[in-house]
């Protein structure tokens, strides 16, 4: 059983930034190039005013559910500044009419979730465990390099290839700390009560080098009406690694959210007042938590494809019809959990959404 945190969240952010950038062109020998240099600077203050409790009793009449009593509740508004110097390139080189090579470099920033942020309180007393926020969390740097070759071989269409790779710092997850309450015995072991505290942390390094295909193109060349025809094609592939590790494996994950290979594609045809798209979207299987929220083991997100499709009519300037249908194969997300240093999947929850139909009209006066 457990005790919940109020849902209420009053968030301030106050950013300033300044940024400057030069462009510049030329010719390198034959091949011409044009690109730009800049630099941001932030400066973020930030306030987050939540309602936070701390354990004061256990109620142990039921070994087999106990419950954790907590004080009441009070509001505390906790505040965090930072700074950010964030450096860019943007190459471009036109090698030929059809061919273009893009590189870059960076330096980018990406704030934390309001949610990580919020001063809340979760306590459960099976197992002896706490879980919330933390306002004093820094945004996740990286540092990231791109580079890709372009081919746009007929009118609407492209082939290219790109590899990325990136270095990520402060990144947040979920860590366990040991956390004791000297106030309060826990009757199961006559000692002062000890739970475990799972709270978003600036952890360790993490990084991901990967490639992106693409391809798109339009059949212009076919016979009426099918030369509105057209498809388009991505490939990702990703391999990223981190430094922290869970506590029961002891071993290191991919970066959270991210799947080693991504599919999309999509048949879609645009011609006249008639436009239409179907598309398949897979992902492999990602790592959603590395600590499993109280339970502490890696948590997953299985494999999962889905299959979309949208119609659309323009009648005239003013009026047009759209139909859209959502996971037309009615497909489910399934979660599992890693047990110790077992390679078992564990099912652990699953989603199903259905299959989901909309229909709009738009009218412009």
């Amino acid at each position: 059983q457990q005790q919940n945190f109020n849902e209420d969240l009053n968030h301030k952010d106050d950013g300033n930034a300044i940024y400057a950038m030069v462009t510049f062109s030329g010719e390198l020998g034959n091949t011409p190039y044009s690109g730009n240099i800049g630099v941001r600077y932030v400066d973020n203050s930030t306030g987050s005013i939540g309602e936070m409790t701390v354990p004061i009793d256990i109620d142990y009449s039921d070994p087999g559910s106990p419950w954790i009593i907590v004080s009441d509740p009070v509001f505390v508004d906790v505040g965090h500044d930072y700074t950010e110097v964030l450096p860019s390139l943007n190459l471009r080189f036109d090698l030929t009419d059809d061919i273009v090579v893009r590189a870059s470099a960076a330096k980018v920033m990406s704030r934390p979730r309001f949610l990580d942020l919020s001063p809340r309180q979760t306590v459960q007393a099976n197992p002896r465990t706490t879980k919330g926020g933390n306002a004093k969390l820094d945004p996740i740097t990286a540092v990231q390099f791109d580079l890709a070759l372009e081919w746009y071989f007929a009118p609407y269409s492209i082939a290219s290839i790109g590899l990325f790779t990136k270095d990520i710092d402060a990144f947040v997850q979920s860590q366990p700390n040991p956390t004791p309450f000297p106030g309060v015995i826990d009757p199961a072991t006559n000692l002062p009560l000890v739970l475990t505290d799972f709270r978003p942390l600036n952890t360790g390094g993490s990084d991901m080098t990967g490639v992106e295909l693409a391809f798109q193109t339009t059949f212009s060349n076919l016979p009426a009406p099918f030369d509105g025809l057209g498809v388009i094609a991505n490939y990702t592939y990703i391999d990223s690694g981190s430094d922290f590790k869970n506590d029961k494996t002891g071993a290191s994950y991919s970066v959270p959210g991210l799947s080693e290979k991504t599919i999309n594609f999509t048949l879609f045809y645009e011609k006249g007042p008639w436009s239409g798209r179907v598309s398949y979207n897979f992902r492999d299987d990602f790592l959603d938590d590395i600590n499993g929220g109280f339970s502490g083991h890696p948590f997953f997100v299985d494999a999962y494809q889905q299959f979309d499709a949208s119609f659309g009519y323009t009648l005239n300037d003013n009026l047009s019809f759209a139909l859209e249908a959502i996971n037309l194969a009615d497909e489910n997300v399934f979660y599992y959990n890693l047990l110790g240093t077992g390679r078992q999947e564990h099912i652990s929850a699953a989603i199903n959404t259905g299959r989901r139909f909309q229909f709009g009209v738009r009218y412009k006066m």
